[in-house]
C-alpha cells in the first residue's frame, strides 16, 4: 500500500439510511470519475475494503452505509475528511419503516408486511433474524457515528448510555460536517464551498411511499422515543451545531442559498431520478 501523501483529502460520506443519503450520492458522483469513489456497505464490508486498498491511489471519495472507521484502512499518513446527514428521529423511521414494507428485495420485507408499524418498532428487538435492522430502530443514526467496528457493536447495545458520551466529541472532533436532511440545499452549499465546487446539480429527493390515510398515533411516537433516547440527543446537539453553523455563514452564502433553493424549485422536476444534469447552478 502506498503511503504518498495525496493533495486532497479523502472525503468519506458515513450514509445514515433514510436521511436523503441517496441522493448525495448522486450528486457526489457528478463530481468524481467512476474509478475515482467506492461505495461499501455493511453486508460486504470485508470485500469492498479490499478493493478500497487495492486500488487506493485512485480513490478520492468513500460512501456507504458503514460505522465510523473507514479511515483506518487509508494510508498512515492520508488525510480525510468525514461528512454526513442527520434527520430528525421519527420521520426517519417511519420513512425506513415504510421502505422496508415496500421494497420486496429487502431482507426484512416480510417482518415489515406481517407487522403494523407499531408492532415492528416494539417486537422488532426479540427477532434473532432482525438483529441488524433492530439496531437501525433502536438509536441508529448514533450507533453509526460512535460503533468503530460495525453498527450491531455488543458493548452499545448492552451499554446504550455510552452513546452520548462519544457522539458528541465525535461531531466536534472528527465531522467536518454533519448536515441535516430537513436543511439539504443549505447542507449541500456548505459541501460545495469545503470542496470549491463551480457548480451544483438540480435535485429532487424522492420520497417514500406510505398509505395516504395512514398516520402515527402519539403512543407509536412515545415508543420511537423510547427505544431513540440518544438518537433525539444526537439530533438535537446536531440541529443546534448546523445552526450556529450557518449564522456564521457570510451575506453571500444565505443570498446564495436562496438563490439556489429557488433555482432548485424552479427547475424541479418529479420525474427526475435524484440528479438532473440537464439544469446546474453556476456558482
Amino acid at each position: 500500500m502506498t503511503t504518498e501523501k495525496k493533495i486532497q483529502p479523502y472525503l468519506i460520506f458515513l450514509h445514515i439510511p433514510k436521511t436523503a443519503g441517496y441522493c448525495l450520492y448522486k450528486l457526489l458522483m457528478t463530481k468524481y470519475k467512476k474509478h475515482e469513489y467506492i461505495i461499501i456497505n455493511f453486508s460486504e464490508h470485508y470485500w469492498k475494503i479490499k478493493e478500497l486498498q487495492q486500488n487506493i491511489d485512485k480513490i478520492k471519495l468513500i460512501m456507504g452505509h458503514f460505522s465510523y472507521g473507514v479511515h483506518k484502512y487509508l494510508p498512515s499518513k492520508a488525510r480525510y475528511i468525514y461528512i454526513t446527514v442527520l434527520r430528525e428521529p421519527i420521520n426517519r423511521l417511519i420513512s425506513f419503516y415504510w421502505h422496508i414494507y415496500n421494497v420486496k428485495e429487502n431482507e426484512y420485507h416480510y417482518f415489515a408486511r406481517n407487522m403494523s408499524f407499531k408492532e415492528f418498532i416494539k417486537n422488532i428487538n426479540d427477532l434473532e433474524t432482525c438483529h441488524k435492522v433492530h439496531c437501525y430502530f433502536n438509536n441508529g443514526q448514533a450507533r453509526q457515528i460512535c460503533c468503530t467496528n460495525n453498527i450491531e457493536d455488543n458493548n452499545f447495545i448492552k451499554n446504550p448510555e455510552l452513546l452520548s458520551d462519544i457522539f458528541i466529541k465525535r461531531l466536534l472532533n472528527n465531522f467536518s460536517l454533519a448536515g441535516l436532511t430537513e436543511n439539504f440545499d443549505a447542507t449541500l452549499l456548505i459541501i460545495a464551498n469545503i470542496f470549491n465546487w463551480k457548480e451544483i446539480p438540480c435535485y429532487n429527493i424522492i420520497k417514500g411511499k406510505k398509505p395516504a390515510n395512514w398516520t402515527i398515533s402519539d403512543e407509536e411516537i412515545e415508543l420511537i422515543k423510547e427505544y431513540n433516547k440518544y438518537d433525539i440527543q444526537l439530533y438535537e446537539f446536531a440541529q443546534k451545531n448546523f445552526y450556529e453553523l450557518l449564522k456564521k455563514q457570510s451575506q453571500s452564502f444565505k443570498e446564495e442559498l436562496k438563490k439556489y433553493s429557488n433555482f432548485n424549485k424552479k427547475h424541479f422536476n418529479s420525474k427526475t431520478q435524484w440528479v438532473n444534469k440537464d439544469f446546474v447552478y453556476l456558482r
